[in-house]
């Protein structure tokens, strides 16, 4: 089932029908308990982090799955205003992404510099470890210019936990995390400015 895709943007006046669709696709596929429970959460933190987006933005919300395999899909564009970009410009030369805070706040700082074009890698943050080289593929064959995956942050944050203190904080905030703990991966693409976020999750037994 895909459900009906919900237009949002800065205005955030259709944010509550988000809701309703979520209801309807978990019913559709009888899902119960925990699951519910789960994929609401995780929408959730989808909508807490668009409403953080700077810049304008208008994107389709929508989920698709058949209950065993869900997914939560947020496409659509945003713009950054002049300021925006500089600011966003002197985190990335600096090397502090102190603004990224918690895991949705480092999905959507991924958002934001791959919308510019800019590279986010830093020496002292381990963001960097999210970038795969496979990216994921789109509509009419083309692929997108740059890939982010939760699993692949977090299994390089896993691997070198213990070389620093800044990784060993960075596993802290995966353990902490909702997100980390519920979903199977999240996965964030750009292409010529186009956004395409997927939050996996998949049906545990209950």
């Amino acid at each position: 089932m895909r459900t009906n895709s919900i237009k949002i943007d800065n205005s955030l006046s259709n944010f509550d029908k988000i809701f309703e669709e979520v209801d309807k696709y978990i019913e559709y596929n009888k899902l119960s308990g925990k699951n519910a429970i789960h994929i609401r959460l995780l929408t959730e933190e989808a909508v807490g982090m668009l409403k953080e987006m700077v810049g304008s933005f208008s994107a389709d919300f929508y989920v698709e799955g058949d209950g065993r395999k869900n997914a939560i899909n947020i496409e659509g564009k945003a713009d950054l205003d002049a300021w925006q970009r500089s600011d966003l410009l002197d985190v990335s030369s600096t090397g502090k992404n102190a603004l990224a805070k918690g895991i949705m706040s480092k999905i959507r700082s991924v958002m934001e510099a791959g919308i510019m074009g800019i590279d986010l890698a830093y020496e002292t943050d381990p963001i960097d470890y999210g970038y795969i080289l496979s990216p994921i593929p789109r509509s009419e064959g083309e692929l997108f210019e740059q890939m982010w995956s939760l699993s692949a942050y977090k299994q390089g944050v896993e691997n070198y936990r213990n070389e620093n203190e800044v990784n060993a904080r960075a596993w802290d905030e995966l353990e902490k995390s909702i997100v980390s703990n519920l979903a199977d991966d999240v996965q964030v693409g750009i292409l010529k400015g186009n956004i395409k976020v997927v939050i996996v999750y998949n049906s545990k037994k209950q």
